[in-house]
């Protein structure tokens, strides 16, 4: 029996590595494919990323109060799903906290007043979206629009119609170890294995999602940090409090969507259990997978979301 061909590669992307493997494919096919993917994420980059300065999502950060930017069809359609997920969260999934992050990003403690101060200056519900024109506004001086915690997920939802598209049935897709894509199987034939890491042990793995035709998102409020090879914390702030959230904690969402999944991740961050338990009424096909870290242990929770809840 013919031993499956096997094509990988590596790129940057978004500020992250995005790795690939494709199997099935002839390396032409392979190589055409990868090329396209790599203009659609240099495209997406150059419209969602405060990374490229000519961004839409840097254009409206520039504008004052009051003042309509024209934005591409895809950041109008990034921005509908977030004021979803800000609806269905309560307010938890606010991608206009920009300024609470260069708050706390200076690594100095805010006073009260402080932190009321630059609270006036975010809020999902002070940005003003019109979909029919493709532009946008914010309410207040001094807001942001911050797409850190969808912008990924969002360009991997992107990916998988431009994959399906090109007939490709089996590979796998990640930005680092952040959003992963699994399409199809393994080439030992079965589900492709994603695994979520301890890390305090970075070789042993907590936990591993079957995957086939699904994403998965994991974050935290502490991360791997590829650069110095150390665990380290993520800033991660409640919008309601202003404040970043303490928990040593790592959240892991499997599901079809990697949108989704990202919103869910986000949220399971900051919610406490009873707010959970309302959003978690809603879901159907989603696992969830829980880490806290605690000084001498680690506590971890596995959750299945299929129409009722099994833990």
């Amino acid at each position: 029996m013919p031993e499956t061909e096997i094509y990988s590669d590596s790129f940057p992307s978004f500020g992250a590595t995005c790795n690939l493997v494709f199997t099935g494919l002839t390396a032409d096919s392979a190589k055409s494919v990868l090329q396209k993917i790599k203009i659609e994420l240099e495209q997406l980059e150059n419209i969602l990323s405060p990374l490229s300065l000519i961004s839409d999502v840097n254009k409206l950060n520039q504008a004052s109060a009051g003042t309509w930017v024209e934005i591409d069809s895809v950041l109008t359609d990034v921005l509908l799903l977030c004021t979803d997920f800000y609806a269905m969260s309560s307010g938890a999934f606010d991608v206009c906290t920009g300024p609470l992050y260069n708050l706390w990003e200076k690594g100095m403690d805010a006073d009260s007043k402080e932190l009321k101060t630059v609270k006036e200056k975010c809020g999902f519900d002070q940005l003003e979206l019109d979909p029919e024109n493709n532009r946008v506004r914010f309410l207040s001086n001094g807001m942001k629009l911050d797409l850190r915690f969808i912008d990924k997920a969002y360009a991997v939802d992107v990916l998988r119609s431009l994959l399906q598209e090109n007939k490709v049935s089996n590979c796998i897709f990640s930005f680092d170890e952040e959003v992963i894509l699994a399409l199809g199987n393994h080439p030992s034939g079965d589900a492709w294995p994603i695994g979520v890491r301890n890390l305090t042990a970075r070789e042993e793995f907590l936990h591993v999602f079957q995957s086939s035709n699904l994403t998965t998102v994991n974050t935290g409020t502490i991360v791997f940090d590829h650069d110095s090879g150390q665990s380290v914390r993520k800033l991660v702030i409640s919008p309601e409090s202003g404040l970043p959230v303490e928990e040593r904690k790592t959240v892991s969402v499997t599901a079809s969507s990697a949108s989704f999944a990202a919103f869910l991740a986000h949220i399971w961050l900051i919610l406490p259990e009873h707010d959970q338990s309302i959003v978690a009424e809603q879901l159907s096909g989603v696992e969830i997978f829980e880490a806290g870290y605690l000084d001498v242990d680690i506590k971890t929770k596995l959750t299945l979301f299929n129409n009722e809840e099994n833990n």
